[in-house]
């Protein structure tokens, strides 16, 4: 298939991004055409060219930026794509409605966030444009629903990840980081937002401290409330116990160094990838009863909590710090990492694209028939 990823309203590095580079890379290894669209001169493109990826130049600079449509129909026509799939909120209205001027036999988009429809109107403008949506989780393919779109155009295929190669130096991080040897140390990344609940879990950090249960923890990660998640730290005395060393591309070695993982979102996660990672590095996670955190963790791998609340939290890191059965917890984590592979995302990508395309090839047959 000739598949063209439509990332030309992203701009940094996120979990769509992310998302859209591993599913390239994975239809490249099973033979596919793919190109991704994106923005010049953006971290983005930057890393799509260290990937080696086939690029062109579309950049969606707004929600609604017609002036773009010539372009990407003169891409789409030229490129004689099969397949446009689209990421990213400012490239959903745009590209998919130049797709159909286009012709292109396949139009879809991956939904990453759970925002629902603001209007019936935009649901159905939706159906209209786009032969599928891609839900990352059930979570993700309700909120959908519920707004309007219609279920049988919803397709679930859950994130995935290869499974990754067992970096070295886990206890030099450790090290690195400062935490005495044999400390419990509990592990988190991601952009440090009010939304990431950081704050509930330096509390919870400081509330067994309290209980005389002196574990560590190691957040790794920027964003606009990184100092005021650094006051709060120093606030509750917790300075010497919770390390903020920032964006780090070493994430893999944390999962690694931490015994347990947490994700403590206040805000609903479709399908978070940091759960993935620390449950193929084999470690237990403690998340958020929220959007489709309960579609992945087990009993068997973690445990889930109450959104926003640092005494639920504090409580679920204190089972996890005192069982018995935390290595049987660990053996459970890594075979439910097992369940989300690249692979399977890729097929399941690969179907719903295959199925449009198979549908389109009956109605055409049909109507020659006539």
């Amino acid at each position: 298939m000739r598949i063209l990823q439509v990332g030309s309203g992203m701009a940094g590095w996120a979990g769509s991004e992310r998302y859209l580079a591993d599913l390239t890379r994975g239809l490249l290894r099973r033979g596919h055409d793919v190109t991704v669209a994106c923005a010049p001169g953006t971290p983005f493109e930057q890393r799509c060219r260290e990937y080696g990826f086939p690029c062109i130049h579309l950049k969606m600079r707004r929600f609604g930026d017609w002036p773009q449509t010539p372009r990407f129909v003169h891409a789409y026509v030229t490129g004689k794509y099969q397949v446009i799939h689209t990421h990213h909120g400012k490239d959903l209205l745009v590209p998919a409605f130049a797709a159909r001027i286009a012709r292109v036999p396949a139009v879809v988009t991956t939904k990453h966030l759970p925002n629902p429809f603001r209007t019936r109107w935009r649901a159905y403008v939706s159906s209209v444009l786009y032969d599928r949506i891609i839900a990352v989780s059930h979570f993700i393919a309700s909120v959908l629903r519920d707004s309007g779109f219609p279920e049988d155009r919803i397709a679930v295929v859950y994130n995935g990840i290869d499974a990754p190669a067992q970096p070295a130096g886990a206890q030099a991080l450790r090290e690195e980081l400062g935490i005495p040897a044999g400390a419990f140390l509990v592990a988190a990344a991601g952009r440090i937002e009010t939304i990431k609940g950081f704050d509930v879990l330096a509390n919870a950090i400081a509330r067994l401290h309290r209980e005389g249960l002196p574990l560590y923890a190691a957040i790794f990660g920027e964003g606009t409330e990184r100092e005021h998640l650094a006051a709060l730290i120093r606030q509750l005395g917790m300075s010497p116990f919770i390390r903020l060393p920032g964006f780090r591309a070493d994430v893999e070695r944390l999962w690694l160094a931490a015994d347990v993982a947490v994700v403590p979102s206040s805000a609903p996660e479709s399908f978070s990838y940091s759960v993935l990672e620390a449950l193929a590095a084999g470690k237990p996670v403690v998340a958020s009863r929220i959007g489709g955190m309960p579609e992945v963790l087990t009993d068997e791998c973690g445990l889930l909590v109450a959104p926003g609340d640092p005494e639920d939290l504090a409580a679920a890191l204190r089972a996890v710090l005192c069982s018995k059965d935390r290595a049987a917890m660990g053996r459970a984590a890594l075979a439910r990492g097992g369940e989300f592979t690249l692979d399977k995302t890729v097929a399941g990508v690969e179907e719903v694209y295959r199925s449009i395309l198979e549908t389109g090839r009956r109605a055409r047959v049909s109507a020659a028939g006539r």
